[in-house]
Parts: structure tokens; sequence; C-alpha cells
């Protein structure tokens, strides 16, 4: 009984907070739309991205908030371990969002881009060295940095026609057959390298510090799971960063497939049994296991393309 009032309680004040700021945001509607009106576009993720996060905190944060202040006699080590890199994430991810923006004006020749960490920067268009549209974004290289525009975010077809109308050059993938470096390497995208490398950090920075303070009734068992739970991590970001990788040669009728732990496996085309592509994945099937590979890997396109030229079957599902 006393979890349902204390989660009444917080779904109150988490309303309360919401209203209140759609009501702000309201009165700064006018304002946006005149900026739209006047050729000043802001591309941005749109609301149910936020509410997504803001909803997903709040039901973690209630529930995290009832353990340590209601059952704080029964709030452990392990509780703290579980609960704070869940409920940062979610905290991290709403005001990263919130920092991310592209600011494109009609009649310049410049737009203004703002990272997750609020580092802005003016980007000319003249900059930009070009563009090409993957699966899920429109990704622009310039002298320095990549900029990854997903489709869904708000006004990103205003941003996408300014590259145009400024010459930037959409950079087009070259065929396999025509590359002059016949080795391909495909490798996690630095996207999810990122991602993974900011929740090992926030977890060791929640971790460590719980460690020091609860040092002196801290029993082996805590030590063992916490000092566990490190390893894991460490080891799946070196994973993500360093290990997983394919070498792909074009001459070759074989590709290379490092996975853990620093295993090379070597994969002839002809004991390819089938292929299948998933909404986040490609299945390969060999005769001798199955693998898994991103489809937002650097370079898989040229993989697929392997494949094909060298008749790997496709596995369609069954109606």
């Amino acid at each position: 009984m006393d979890f349902i009032l204390f989660f009444s309680l917080a779904a109150i004040i988490a309303t309360v907070i919401a209203l209140t700021v759609s009501k702000i945001k309201k009165h700064l509607k006018k304002d946006e739309l005149f900026e739209e009106e006047n050729g000043h576009y802001i591309v941005k993720l749109p609301d149910w991205f936020f509410w997504l996060m803001y909803i997903y905190t709040w039901l973690l944060g209630s529930v995290f908030a009832y353990c340590l202040f209601i059952q704080k006699d029964t709030f452990t080590l392990i509780g703290w371990l579980l609960s704070m890199p869940i409920l940062l994430f979610g905290v991290v991810t709403y005001f990263a969002g919130k920092a991310w923006r592209i600011d494109v004006f009609k009649d310049k020749d410049y737009f203004i881009f703002r990272n997750i960490f609020f580092v802005t920067r003016k980007i000319y268009y003249s900059e930009c060295i070009g563009y090409k549209y993957t699966m899920n974004s429109v990704v622009v290289k310039t002298e320095k940095r990549k900029i990854y525009v997903d489709y869904f975010l708000i006004n990103s077809e205003y941003f996408n026609a300014m590259l145009g109308t400024h010459g930037v050059k959409e950079i087009k993938r070259v065929p396999i057959k025509k590359l002059t470096d016949k080795h391909i390497v495909i490798r996690t995208r630095k996207l999810e390298v990122w991602i993974t490398f900011v929740l090992l950090f926030l977890v060791c920075a929640i971790l460590i510090p719980v460690l020091i303070i609860n040092r002196e009734t801290l029993t082996l068992k805590d030590l063992i799971l916490s000092a566990l739970l490190i390893v894991i991590l460490v080891y799946f970001t070196l994973f993500e960063i360093v290990i997983w990788r394919i070498d792909l040669f074009v001459d070759e009728d074989y590709f290379l497939l490092r996975t853990i732990p620093f295993k090379t496996h070597k994969i002839y085309y002809d004991d390819c049994i089938n292929y299948k592509i998933g909404s986040d994945y490609l299945i390969l099937k060999t005769q001798k296991r199955k693998f898994r590979i991103a489809l937002l890997s650097q370079n898989f396109d040229y993989l697929k393309e392997l494949l094909i030229m060298h008749k790997v079957k496709v596995k369609i599902k069954k109606k």
C-alpha cells in the first residue's frame, strides 16, 4: 500500500511539472513559428522522444526513490549498482537530446551545429566535403567531423535541401568492383562506441564512490559482484571498440570475422548456407554456427554485395 501511495504521489508531481512545461512551450510557440516563416529552421529531436525519456526516468525514479527512502533498511549496495546507471541513462539521454540541434537559415551560407555536449559551432557549407544517404540518416562530412542527421528529426528535409542548394556534393558509394583498395574493414559505428563508453563511465563514476563510502560494511559477495560488473562492462566496451570487426577481401573467396574473445573466424562463401536481413541485424548461417552483423556497421553494404556476388542464398520468411 505504501508503494501505491508513493507511486501515485510521484505521478501527480510529474504530471504537474509536465503540464507547466507544456504551458510555457505554448507561449514560446509563436516565436518559433515566426522564426520558421522567416527562413530559420531548427533541426531537432521530436517531442515524442523526450516524452519517452521523461516517462522512462519518472517510472524508474519513482521505484528508486521508494526503495531508497521507504525501504532503506533493505536497500543494499546491489540495489544502488543496478538502479543508478539505468536511471542516469534516461536523464543523460534526455538532456543530450535537448542539447543536440542544427539551426538552418534560408538566406545564410552556413548552419549552426550544437552537439550533445552543448558545444556550438558555425559551419559554412563550403567546409562540407560532401554528404551521403544511409539506411537511417544523412551523413554530412566536414573537414573536421561527421554529422549524422536521422530522417525522423524535425525539419531534417530543409537541412538536406540546403546542402544541395549550396552545392555540397553527394558522396555516392563506389561499386565494389571499382574500388582501388581491395581490403575493406567493417566496424561498429562510432556513435555506438561512444554510447557504450559513456555508459561505462557513468557506471564507474557511481560504483567507485559507493564502494569507497561503504567500504567498512562491504561483504565479500558485494566486492565480487562489483568487480564482476566492471569486468563485464570493460570487456564489452573493448568488444565494441577493438575486438569486433570483419575483414573483406574483394578478390578472395573468404572473409575474416573477429569475435569474443579475440577469436578470428575464416569464413568461405561456399560454407555460407544462407543469410536473413532483419530490422537491426543480418543473420548469416554457416556450416558451423550463426553470426549476427549489425546493419548500421560501417561499410556493411559491401558485405551484402559480396554475399550476392558469391551467390549466397537469401532466406525468405515463409508466410
